[in-house]
């Protein structure tokens, strides 16, 4: 069955998402109301809530490619510090990792 995101009639984009090792993989963005949502097929890959999007960007050297700046919070193990009775010390880190697409067209 396909995901209730499909069934409305948001704007959608066919395009490919590059890997880290260069590699492309087709999937389709739908602009839903509450975020971007990549799709392989009929399945949802990821959803980019619009609240996590930090920046985008347009790259330099082709036309059709586009940067998601995406805030992602991860636990950053604290050095040398003290640590809490009973348990471990943990810091936030934000990281600002950058999803590169490449948009070939619209539906």
């Amino acid at each position: 069955a396909a995901p209730a995101v499909t069934r409305h009639n948001f704007p959608s984009f066919v395009a490919e998402r590059q890997t880290r090792h260069g590699t492309r993989t087709p999937v389709t963005l739908i602009a839903a109301p509450y975020g971007l949502v990549e799709l392989v097929g009929n399945r949802v890959i990821r959803t980019y809530v619009y609240t996590t999007i930090v920046g985008v960007s347009l790259t330099a050297d082709d036309p059709s490619g586009v940067v998601f700046h995406i805030a992602e919070v991860r636990p950053k193990p604290a050095v040398g510090g003290p640590r809490p009775p009973g348990g471990t010390q943990q810091q936030q880190q934000s990281v600002h990792p950058g999803r590169l697409y490449f948009v070939t067209s619209t539906q």
